[in-house]
């Protein structure tokens, strides 16, 4: 209350340099604490849940045996630790509290730009960043719409960082030219995509029963990105028109999972429901639970199609405002390069799946990896995993 209170009074950006300056003193005052030397600091998408890089990081140094205290930081510990292995120690996000386990930790992961933290010497800073290759323009390539201060956030998160993970040559490039970023780059594989390269029988029964669907049922996710302006009149796909597709071109009882962006993930309600053969999926903690247990995946500029690619099922973009978006934020490829077909509309959607060929879909899969350097095998759990151990042996 006392924080909304304050924001009422003071101006936007004189109250943000403010709670940045704060934020600064205080990490550089919670610097004087010795650093815990298997303690392990790890943040996703500024807070929200449990899921991503982070998570399936912190499985590996517990499979290989690497003994870490795991400190996690969410914006809503109450309702999202529940989710957390008996492991890793919940903190509310920009709290003193978390502060204080970031400054003293020996390992920071996140797949978002830090926009806190006084980085130490003996401290290892591991960004996984969380998507790529995908077809939208990103930070430095689009620095005039990101705004002043996520910039000069962003710079500084490069400059803190020791290492960046790359699923490809394409995001290994990206990193050197648009991330403000000059450190190593470990091209391994995102962590997170280690599941989807083989097929999950535990995962496809564990998201069913999580929504309530029978064991035979086929998933469809929707699963679209943000606008800048977080609207919402863009999601408009016909999902049960849709589903009557899928169920034409590929046969069984199809369900809908829908699924927004974290940035918007509180909006998730407001696009209503369609019947009983869809289901909210917005609060679901692991979005690459959902894509190892889809049978397909329904899109618009989200990189979660370059995740999706490595199972090798059938993936559909549907994009009405391909034309705006464009002028937005640009594009880094033709459409013409991806192997998904394109939809402006829910007629030529509907046209996309009824004529889709898989043939041709898998040599499209390979054109696309080939240009992109994508590994279509993620072995990225492991590498980071041994990277963080041999840091931790390295420490006085």
């Amino acid at each position: 209350m006392i924080k909304n209170l304050i924001r009422k009074i003071i101006p936007g950006d004189f109250y943000q340099n403010l709670s940045d300056l704060w934020y600064e003193l205080l990490a550089r005052f919670f610097a004087l604490w010795p650093i815990r030397r298997n303690k392990i600091f790890i943040t996703s998408y500024f807070g929200r849940g449990y899921g991503d890089n982070g998570k399936y990081i912190y499985e590996a140094l517990v499979r290989f045996g690497i003994d870490c205290d795991a400190v996690r930081q969410m914006k809503n510990p109450e309702t999202d630790a529940k989710e957390l292995p008996a492991g890793v120690r919940p903190v509310r996000y920009k709290s003193p509290r978390a502060v204080f386990e970031m400054e003293t930790a020996s390992v920071w992961i996140d797949n978002s730009r830090k926009m806190f933290g006084h980085k130490r010497k003996n401290q290892l800073y591991i960004q996984t960043w969380h998507g790529g290759p995908g077809v939208k323009r990103v930070e430095k390539d689009v620095e005039d719409a990101l705004g002043a201060r996520y910039v000069r956030m962003a710079k500084k998160d490069s400059l803190m960082c020791d290492l960046m993970i790359s699923n490809s040559r394409f995001m290994t490039q990206l990193y050197q030219n648009a991330f403000w970023y000059y450190g190593e780059i470990l091209e391994c594989g995102s962590p997170r995509n280690d599941i989807l390269c083989e097929e999950q029988p535990e995962l496809r029964e564990k998201v069913r029963s999580a929504f309530h669907l029978a064991p035979s049922v086929r998933i469809a996710l929707y699963a679209p990105t943000f606008r800048k302006d977080e609207r919402l009149d863009v999601y408009d796909l016909d999902r049960q028109r849709t589903l009557d597709a899928l169920e034409k071109r590929f046969g069984g009882e199809w369900a809908m999972l829908v699924r927004l962006h974290p940035t918007i993930s509180e909006k998730a309600a407001e696009l209503g429901g369609g019947g009983t053969r869809e289901r909210n999926a917005t609060a679901y903690p692991d979005m690459q639970e959902l894509l190892a247990a889809s049978d397909c995946l329904i899109t618009d500029y989200s990189s979660s199609d370059a995740d999706f690619l490595l199972t090798r099922r059938p993936c559909f973009l549907y994009a009405p405002d391909i034309q705006e978006y464009r002028e937005d934020r640009g594009f880094y490829f033709p459409w013409s390069d991806f192997p998904f077909p394109i939809a402006a509309d829910n007629q030529k959607l509907g046209e996309n799946i009824r004529l889709f060929d898989d043939a041709a879909y898998q040599k499209d899969i390979d054109a696309f990896a080939g240009k992109t350097g994508l590994l279509m095998k993620s072995a990225g759990s492991r590498a980071v995993a041994e990277r963080i151990r041999a840091h931790l042996r390295s420490l006085p």
